[in-house]
C-alpha cells in the first residue's frame, strides 16, 4: 500500500524523509509530496504547473514511478533509491499503464518504459489535448484538430 502526502513547504518534507530520498526534480520547485511503501519514504521536489501529480507502481520490477510538474521519476524500491530523474520537455499529464508497458503522455510527447527502461519516445509540435487506447494503439488528439496513432508496442507513429 502506499499513501502519498502532500507538503506546503520543503521543510515540511525534510521534516519525513531524508535528504537522500528526496528528489529535487526543478531548481525551482513550489510542490513537495511524499510516497511511503510499508517503511520506505520517498520525496519529489517539483515546479506545478497545474496538473496533479500521480503515481503507479509495476509490483513485478519494485518500480514506483511518479509524474509531477515537468518531471518523471522512477524509484527502484528493491534497492531503495530512485532510477531515474527526466525532466520534461513539457509538462506531465498522465501515467497510462499498458500491460507491462508505462506510457507517458505529457503535453507534448509522449514517452514508453518497459521494466524502468525507456523503450521509445515520440515529440509533436502541437499540444495534445486528448488521448485514449486499445491496449495496442494510443490514438492522439491535438489542439489544432489533427490525430495520430502510436503503436504501443515500438512508438510507430502514424498521421
Amino acid at each position: 500500500m502506499f499513501i502519498i502526502t502532500f507538503y506546503s513547504n520543503f521543510t515540511s518534507l525534510q521534516e519525513v524523509v531524508n535528504n537522500e530520498n528526496i528528489v529535487i526534480c526543478e531548481e525551482m520547485h513550489n510542490s513537495y509530496l511524499s510516497v511511503r511503501c510499508d517503511d520506505k519514504v520517498f520525496g519529489v521536489a517539483y515546479y506545478c504547473f497545474g496538473t496533479k501529480a500521480q503515481i503507479c507502481f509495476d509490483e513485478k520490477h519494485g518500480l514506483l514511478f511518479i509524474g509531477a510538474g515537468a518531471s518523471f521519476v522512477c524509484v527502484s524500491i528493491l534497492l531503495d533509491k530512485p532510477l531515474v530523474k527526466e525532466e520534461l520537455f513539457s509538462p506531465f499529464y498522465e501515467i497510462v499503464l499498458v500491460g507491462e508497458k508505462l506510457c507517458v503522455v505529457c503535453e507534448l510527447e509522449v514517452f514508453c518504459f518497459v521494466a524502468g527502461v525507456e523503450a521509445w519516445r515520440a515529440s509533436f509540435g502541437e499540444i495534445i489535448s486528448g488521448f485514449s487506447n486499445d491496449n495496442k494503439t494510443m490514438f492522439l488528439e491535438f489542439f489544432d484538430g489533427t490525430k495520430c496513432d502510436i503503436c504501443i508496442q515500438d512508438g510507430g507513429v502514424s498521421f
